[in-house]
């Protein structure tokens, strides 16, 4: 993480909000360190997320 970045975990990253707010912390990174992912179960759109290297922490599950 870089100093001065802010950390964000994205709750629902699979979803409409949760993939703009992934666009807008890729458009910034020198402002927003993404540190871990969450969805509840579209586990497709999940792997191509930490396979285009987001996210540490990564969290499957129905809540």
């Amino acid at each position: 993480m870089t100093i001065g970045c802010k950390p964000f975990s994205v709750l629902g990253s699979t979803g409409s909000i949760g993939t703009q707010t992934l666009d807008i912390i890729a458009e910034f990174p020198e402002k927003f360190s993404l540190v871990a992912l969450a969805a509840g179960s579209n586990i497709d759109v999940l792997a191509k997320q930490v396979m285009l290297g987001w996210g540490g922490g990564v969290v499957v599950g129905a809540w």
